[in-house]
């Protein structure tokens, strides 16, 4: 049996490529414990500061409603102020007694208050967005109005070099920055 030079040149070259699965990791598990590990370290600035921001007070609400504050008589007669430990006497006090008819009063207020809020802010929301998207005379004119108050925010001093103004810099342009609308001072000298 004689082998052609194709054949030699392909055996040489499969004998040559370390072979697959030993001797070093997949690749295609490799990359996987890569991007989970690289996906893990850059949600770790935001997962600590959200554990930050939203556990922190939660827990210290927690701690805070187990204490009462005021001033009151112990059972010697002597006036007590600052905080003392209640336990879970804040928690039964909403179901009896002459704390509950502020709490549920302060319950049904906030409740109203936010149902009718995410309920007119979502049908405004549609409205708008309908409005927008039809095709009538001046439609150019509401998009803008809509979406100008987006854009009207307060600008930041340190842009384009703090204080610089049209009365300043004789030469002026847009500073480009969507976030500012300031003149910045053009770098061809002035005339």
């Amino acid at each position: 049996m004689t082998t052609t030079h194709d054949e030699r040149s392909a055996a040489a070259h499969a004998a040559a490529a370390p072979p697959r699965g030993r001797g070093r990791k997949s690749r295609k598990g490799g990359d996987a414990r890569s991007q989970r590990r690289l996906a893990a370290l850059l949600l770790s600035p935001t997962l600590l500061v959200l554990a930050l921001v939203i556990g922190y007070p939660v827990l210290a609400g927690f701690r805070e409603s187990l204490f009462a504050r005021g001033e009151g008589l112990d059972e010697n007669g002597f006036v007590v102020e600052g905080t003392r430990f209640v336990g879970l006497d804040n928690y039964t006090a909403i179901f009896s007694g002459d704390s509950a008819d502020a709490f549920w009063n302060a319950f049904g207020n906030t409740s109203f208050f936010t149902f009718t809020t995410v309920i007119l802010e979502t049908v405004i929301g549609v409205g708008m967005a309908l409005i927008m998207h039809q095709a009538f005379r001046g439609r150019a004119f509401v998009r803008a109005s809509i979406l100008v108050r987006g854009r009207s925010r307060p600008r930041s001093p340190a842009c384009c070099g703090g204080g610089s103004s049209r009365r300043t810099a004789p030469r002026t342009r847009s500073c480009g920055s969507r976030s500012c609308g300031r003149p910045t001072v053009s770098r061809r000298s002035s005339r």
